[in-house]
């Protein structure tokens, strides 16, 4: 195996692997305080006979389906390639309603992320042969279907698939990966924009100075910037791109590739990191995590950046880096367990 194949996959696994935690007492009410902040009070609490470590960031569709890669027992025994562990698909009562893979598609598949729409289809990003590719899932036997992405090599992160058709996928490249890269291809594959904004810039200089928050601590490759953030599309039809950092630095782009505005949110308190992101109409909620670790706040936003909520938190059964949804039934989280399995836990809507 590869260095930067290493990389890929221990980045991924660190700090998105969910760890078993010891259940505490939920927090309280979830109406507002005199500074506009709230407390989650869980309302359903859903056992999944599914036992495993969280890998990766979990999805939901329109109907707050959860999917979801694990780490189960097997696949740590027989060292599974974790960019080949299937998608599962949880329905909000844990009921298990389907697997998704790319194992026997093609050599050397794996996907780094994926993205759920609204009425649960499935994209995943990833590279191996060919070197750049999405991979689309589809209910039922038929086999997936890979689109090559027409741009030069690099290490994707990031994808949102817009309403039209057209991928936004996210990325690295460059000496030790510390250039980001954007861009927004067709259905077929073919490159519409690329997107390169000075604030991409900067992060590339500050990696590659070393500076902590942008190079990683434990490896050579990367850049956090782009790496440790994410990608929600809006129900006003655009993709919110985020950028990690102790300010939330968020792109809004259109299906033309187009970056029509940009968000600039501060985290609640020190030391914290920008480092997920879901969305609901009008909305965003953005985890902001200690360094390493799922503990953190959540801060809501409308999409001008201007603040809702801030939610703090550090119940394991709501911890902000195991958001699943933010959605009209609440927020759901995910909470493993190596005894207990699986659980999905919700929260009064916000």
């Amino acid at each position: 195996m590869k260095i930067w194949e290493l990389f890929l996959i221990g980045f991924c696994a660190l700090p998105f692997i969910g760890q078993a935690q010891n259940d505490k007492s939920s927090m309280g009410p979830t109406s507002p305080s005199a500074d506009g902040s709230r407390d989650f009070r869980i309302t359903s609490s859903v056992r999944v006979p599914l036992r495993g470590a969280l890998f990766g960031r979990a999805k939901c569709d329109g109907e707050e389906d959860i999917y979801l890669r694990l780490i189960d027992a097997e696949a740590s025994e027989k060292h599974q390639d974790y960019l080949t562990l299937p998608i599962r698909k949880l329905r909000p009562d844990g009921t298990i309603a389907g697997s998704f893979s790319v194992t026997g598609v093609s050599p050397r598949l794996g996907l780094m992320d994926f993205f759920v729409t609204h009425n649960g289809g499935i994209f995943g990003v990833g590279h191996g042969d060919p070197p750049v590719y999405v991979v689309s899932f589809s209910e039922g036997s038929s086999p997936p279907k890979v689109v090559r992405l027409e741009t030069d090599h690099f290490v994707p992160y990031q994808i949102a698939v817009f309403k039209t058709g057209e991928f936004l996928v996210s990325g690295i490249h460059g000496p030790h990966n510390r250039t980001p890269y954007t861009a927004v291809f067709d259905a077929s594959g073919k490159p519409i924009k690329t997107i390169y904004e000075p604030e991409d810039e900067d992060a590339r200089k500050r990696a590659e100075a070393g500076e902590p928050g942008f190079r990683p601590d434990y490896m050579v490759f990367g850049n956090l910037f782009v790496v440790r953030g994410d990608v929600v599309l809006g129900s006003d039809g655009n993709a919110y791109l985020l950028r990690a950092g102790s300010t939330a630095l968020i792109y809004v782009i259109s299906s033309t590739g187009q970056v029509l505005r940009k968000l600039s949110v501060e985290a609640p308190s020190s030391g914290l990191t920008a480092e997920r992101l879901q969305s609901l109409s009008g909305r965003l909620a953005i985890a902001f995590l200690q360094k390493g670790m799922n503990q953190g706040v959540i801060q809501v936003v409308d999409y001008q950046g201007r603040s809702i909520a801030t939610i703090p938190n550090e119940d394991p059964r709501t911890y902000p880096g195991h958001m699943a949804c933010f959605g009209s039934q609440g927020f759901a989280f995910l909470q493993t367990d190596d005894d207990k399995g699986l659980h999905i836990n919700r929260t009064l809507p916000q």
